[in-house]
């Protein structure tokens, strides 16, 4: 049985209904602002470039968004201080819109709800582990998060699962990975993603 087959068993779930982007977002609804990669943002004292963001998820690992867990935010180091309440009311809220939405469509960030079911940055870097040690996550959570734009203009968000957004490559460097090698890859973020019992348990690999 492939690689694909097999995890897709291993979650026996299909994928999630399209969700409008208000319901992760508010009913705020802001312009999209675009942000060629490399191109720095106007208005930002920091002179950031998209791919200084993506250095800065590679070289964490995992980053979330805007929410706050045992990893840095994405949100808060673009504001270069702690935000109290929504990011939407800070000064550089449009360089955190702007950043967060050329990042999600990098090919190398995965963004999904990996982090206590919140929106997560995980690079490439660390896709094979990751793949490898699915079983001991929490089903969905490896899932795709794409904002969308149906024929009818309408923004809605999409969850793709692991077996049909992972490409082969991927899964051929997840097999030639043991448990063990996995969760070092992973390092101190496999505390943050409660593995330490949960990857020794018995239960489908991926090889």
């Amino acid at each position: 049985m492939g690689t694909s087959i097999r995890l897709l068993y291993m979650f026996g779930l299909g994928p999630r209904p399209l969700l409008p982007v208000s319901a992760l977002l508010g009913t705020r609804i802001r312009s999209r602002i675009e942000c060629p990669s490399g191109s720095a943002l106007g208005g930002s004292e920091r002179g950031m470039g998209i791919s200084e963001a993506i250095q800065f998820v590679e070289t964490h690992g995992l980053v979330l968004e805007s929410a706050r867990g045992g990893v840095p935010s994405l949100a808060e180091w673009i504001a270069g201080e702690p935000i109290l309440g929504s990011w939407w009311g800070h000064p550089k809220s449009d360089d955190i819109w702007a950043v967060t939405r050329a990042l999600r469509r990098s090919s190398e960030i995965l963004v999904c709800r990996l982090i206590d079911g919140k929106i997560t940055y995980v690079h490439r870097r660390l896709w094979p582990a990751l793949v490898r040690l699915a079983a001991c996550l929490p089903p969905d959570s490896l899932s795709k998060v794409e904002e969308v734009h149906t024929p009818t203009g309408k923004h809605v968000v999409n969850e793709t699962l692991l077996t049909e957004w992972a490409s082969e490559e991927v899964f051929k460097e997840a097999e030639h990975l043991s448990k063990e090698e996995a969760l070092e890859a992973l390092g101190h973020l496999r505390s943050v993603l409660q593995l330490g019992l949960a990857a020794n348990a018995d239960g489908p690999a991926v090889d």
